[in-house]
């Protein structure tokens, strides 16, 4: 097989087991709700602004399972990934989430945009604040599918979810010890090699706040991640070997 016939195949592999999952509708419904509510009870800045803000976790969401669940299953036993093209469609996983993800979140974009022309209150930013949120999407979905050759189903995202929910309550409880370094953010001026260190750690955590006009700076950090976490993903897929049956 040809290795463009073989991107066919494994394309439309990944799309039938993506558009089979009910938690990728499930996601994708309740974000248009989500935002439509806070359009509809705040206004449509409130609701692009969030939106903004909140869509790289699409890309987080559409990677459950990427990994483990095809390895654990026997399907890439299947005569169509002899010669070791499994690795390849583990691989293409990465391009095809990718694609939908950035798709999903370049529809959501548009019709925020349009309608933002429409009533004269688009902001330049705006299109900096997508790219940041792509770039921030990437890296989830780079993490999210290392860490998948570990985790079960969708606890690769749970992992990454939970993560953030104990470092965020954790910070609720000590932000009065870091009202300095917040008051400075908020004015977007990080002085200090300390202070700047701190942040890069929340970075790691919360890439999320890049999107964020005082912290965009920090774009080449979630870069490098990405690029580490891609590679180690590109590492273990080499290293993989199917059992002998």
């Amino acid at each position: 097989m040809s290795d463009q016939n073989r991107h066919k195949v494994n394309f439309y592999l990944i799309w039938k087991k993506f558009s089979a999952s009910k938690v990728n509708l499930f996601v994708f419904l309740g974000f248009v709700v989500f935002l439509g509510i806070i359009w509809k009870i705040e206004s449509y800045l409130v609701s692009f602004h969030l939106y903004l803000f909140l869509f790289p976790y699409l890309f987080l969401f559409f990677s459950q399972d990427m990994m483990r669940g095809e390895i654990e299953s026997g399907c890439l036993e299947n005569v169509i990934f002899i010669n070791k093209s499994f690795k390849n469609y583990l691989w293409d996983k990465n391009y095809f989430l990718a694609f939908i993800a950035i798709s999903v979140s370049l529809l959501f974009f548009l019709i925020y945009y349009g309608y933002g022309i429409i009533m004269h209150s688009v902001e330049p930013s705006h299109l900096d604040r997508l790219c940041l949120g792509l770039l921030v999407g990437l890296y989830y979905l780079a993490l999210s599918g290392f860490l998948s050759f570990y985790l079960r189903g969708g606890s690769n995202v749970a992992a990454i979810l939970g993560f953030q929910f104990m470092f965020f309550i954790w910070f609720l409880f000590s932000a009065k010890y870091y009202e300095e370094l917040i008051e400075n953010v908020e004015k977007g001026v990080i002085l200090g090699f300390a202070a700047k260190m701190k942040i890069a750690a929340v970075i790691v955590v919360f890439p999320n706040l890049i999107i964020l006009k005082n912290l965009s700076f920090y774009w080449s950090e979630v870069l490098l991640l990405l690029l580490l976490f891609l590679g180690l993903e590109n590492w273990k897929i080499n290293r993989m070997e199917l059992p002998k049956r």
